[in-house]
């Protein structure tokens, strides 16, 4: 082989070695490629229909004490409350997102969500409606001089005058349930010391590929890289677990209620029917949707208030099938209520591969695998987190997946 004659030696081999690492690395992403492609990831597919959840058997109660006096810790045949699958924080092509309302109704239908709530900025798409079976509610994400707030069950936009003057009092004087955005990415301090929110969306999605976009060759590429062969796959390779959020959270439910959830933050990019597949939240109801736009909207926005749902990353598996709920002298409460001591709170639903952690006022006071009954004998909100293990390229990883609405026990 001829050189050129005006490279030296040196040239030579760094050209040469070049080369050599270029191709390894070419083999090395084309091998990735293959297995991610056929990499048995436990996501909820937009592709397929969810699996049943199985039924399961009550556990043995942990006993964090002696049994006081008085009261029933038996489940018993308490009623059962309905998930529905709830996707929050959505924008279309009203705003800045990139799909139609019947773009995401096709999403929905795929990733078997029910429920779209839908959060343009300064603008709602237009009147609530059930779109291809779909039900449609419209709320906000407000600029405010505080940063982004997501306003939902409002009678109407907050004006200009409102959102720059106290915006989380305005949104309360039009029923709304207000909270900061994505409050990691905004000036957590300005929402804090700006009086009290009623909801904090302790997961965006779009946070993690911001975060993951900071670190460019073993963040959003290798994402990038991944997302044609396993889409869900190199969606999770960016998920991480909220934790100083989760932090904030327990912070500001010290003395109040305030309603945890999980935000899409979907835009079309990635494609809504993966947005959709890998972040929803559960929302419990005691009747079913039944298509009456004002009745359905009513129970929604109810459950919403009460924090009666629980926030699921389904890209690391199915969370239909996950209850938490306390058992008391007043019967069985859900996520968002109020139990009275004594009181047993259960968790069900988790199944292999997962552990979980029961918090009392952001205190870690039971870990368990599976499923757990634990009886809780002290005040305190308490609440529960669960993790599954999942794999990946390199072996497997402890991810989070489910994170309930406390329980307050009296």
């Amino acid at each position: 082989m001829a050189y050129r004659t005006d490279i030296d030696k040196p040239q030579r081999r760094w050209l040469k070695w070049t080369g050599v690492a270029a191709l390894m690395v070419f083999f090395a992403y084309g091998s990735a490629f293959v297995r991610i492609l056929f990499l048995d990831f436990p996501g909820a597919s937009a592709s397929s229909p969810k699996a049943t959840p199985p039924v399961l058997e009550v556990p043995p109660v942990f006993d964090a004490g002696p049994k006081p006096d008085g009261g029933s810790l038996d489940a018993g045949p308490a009623p059962i409350p309905l998930p529905v699958r709830v996707a929050l924080h959505v924008h279309t092509s009203v705003s800045d997102g990139r799909g139609t309302v019947r773009d995401i109704a096709e999403a929905a239908r795929a990733t078997k969500t029910d429920v779209v709530w839908l959060t343009d900025h300064d603008v709602t798409e237009g009147d609530d409606r059930v779109e291809n079976g779909v039900l449609f509610l419209h709320g906000a994400e407000q600029t405010t001089k505080f940063g982004h707030l997501l306003v939902f069950g409002a009678d109407r936009l907050l004006t200009k005058a409102e959102r720059y003057s106290d915006p989380l009092s305005a949104a309360r004087s039009v029923h709304g349930l207000a909270g900061p955005a994505h409050g990691d990415r905004t000036s957590y301090v300005g929402w804090a010391n700006s009086g009290q929110f009623d909801a904090l969306e302790i997961y965006n999605l779009a946070t993690d590929a911001i975060r993951a976009a900071s670190f460019p060759w073993t963040g959003i590429a290798w994402a990038a890289l991944a997302y044609p062969a396993n889409a869900l796959y190199a969606l999770s390779s960016i998920m991480e677990s909220p934790d100083e959020l989760l932090r904030r959270w327990d912070g500001a439910s010290v003395d109040r209620d305030v309603v945890g959830f999980c935000g899409t933050d979907a835009h079309g990019i990635p494609s809504y029917a993966v947005a959709l597949g890998a972040v929803t939240n559960y929302f419990f109801v005691d009747a079913p949707l039944t298509g009456d736009v004002s009745k359905d909207r009513d129970q929604l926005r109810a459950a919403l208030r009460a924090g009666r749902l629980i926030c699921a990353l389904e890209v690391f598996g199915d969370a239909r099938g996950v209850t938490v709920f306390a058992v008391g002298g007043t019967g069985r409460v859900e996520v968002g209520g109020t139990a009275h001591r004594p009181a047993t709170l259960h968790v069900r639903g988790g199944g292999a591969n997962v552990a979980g952690t029961i918090l009392r006022d952001g205190e870690v006071v039971h870990r368990f695998d599976g499923d757990t009954a634990y009886r809780a004998l002290d005040k305190g909100r308490y609440r529960v987190e669960l993790s599954r293990r999942v794999p990946t390229f390199w072996g497997s990883r402890v991810a989070p997946w489910v994170f309930a609405n406390p329980i307050t026990v009296r």
